[in-house]
């Protein structure tokens, strides 16, 4: 039976959509900013392998909520096939190379993905299975596809003052994360992680703190703020591993614009609730 039929919803025109395909699942928001408390948040396990698209269309026909007229839809990737490159990089085919040349095994029958972040002068780029890419352009009208790193990078960004303050960003996930290091106008690092144990995850920030630290100018600068966004039991078991190393850490806070759209939002995948703070 479908979770998300058309009549949960009667006007679904003001309200956008936002879909995040992952590694395992395919996570839906649907959201209107006119309407307090009005978000709608599901997750849908998909099959990895040869069903993985077949799983993917199955999700979303059987949820018939999702084929609704939107007024904006936007999709999110997760995924470890990524690189980041400058933005004078301007030939796609140069481009794919470099992606190409980190990640040889998804050359073939893939299409290149790239998200320009201007405030940082660089590019990332992905590769999406054809027909994956293609069966969600044809179903999301050509709905604009975004790696969530980029993402990340665009909305953190915002956070920074003008200077040269670096700080480090972690986005937590049960056993992956993405670490991002930013100046106000440098991408310093983004990278995803996977681990089993937060210890894992704490060497790996531990290491990124240092290695940020190393490259400013200031040979006495202070080690750069790490602020850490997850699930709360992960979180605070990251935090807490972490102090003993790093004293300028702390959890980072949620975006004061979204607490309006629901409780919902605050256990749904972050890149996927800043969405709308980042058009």
């Amino acid at each position: 039976m479908p979770k998300l039929t058309k009549e949960i919803l009667d006007d679904t025109t003001y309200c956008q959509l936002g879909l995040r395909l992952g590694p395992d699942s395919l996570d839906v928001m649907i959201y209107n900013p006119m309407q307090d408390n009005s978000i709608i948040c599901e997750s849908f396990a998909i099959t990895s392998g040869n069903d993985r698209l077949k799983s993917l269309e199955e999700i979303v026909y059987d949820n018939p909520l999702l084929l609704s007229e939107y007024h904006k839809t936007n999709i999110v990737v997760e995924t470890p096939t990524f690189c980041v490159v400058p933005s004078e990089v301007g030939d796609n085919d140069i481009a794919a190379e470099l992606l190409y040349a980190a990640h040889p095994d998804c050359k073939d029958s893939t299409d290149l993905i790239r998200n320009h972040v201007a405030s940082l002068g660089v590019d990332f780029l992905t590769a999406l299975s054809n027909k994956e890419c293609n069966f969600l352009r044809r179903t999301f009208d050509n709905a604009p596809i975004r790696l969530n790193l980029a993402l990340l990078a665009y909305y953190y960004s915002a956070q920074l003052p003008k200077g040269n303050t670096a700080k480090i960003f972690v986005n937590l996930r049960e056993h992956s994360a993405d670490v991002l290091a930013l100046s106000c106008d440098r991408l310093l690092l983004a990278n995803r992680f996977e681990f089993r144990e937060i210890a894992d995850i704490a060497y790996y920030i531990i290491a990124a703190s240092e290695r940020v630290k190393s490259l400013s100018d200031d040979p006495q600068a202070a080690a750069p703020e790490i602020l850490v966004r997850g699930q709360r039991g992960e979180r605070d078991e990251l935090l807490s591993a972490l102090r003993t190393f790093c004293p300028t850490v702390m959890p980072m806070i949620f975006p004061s614009a979204m607490y309006r759209a629901g409780r919902d939002a605050l256990n749904a995948p972050f890149d996927l609730i800043i969405l709308p703070l980042c058009e």
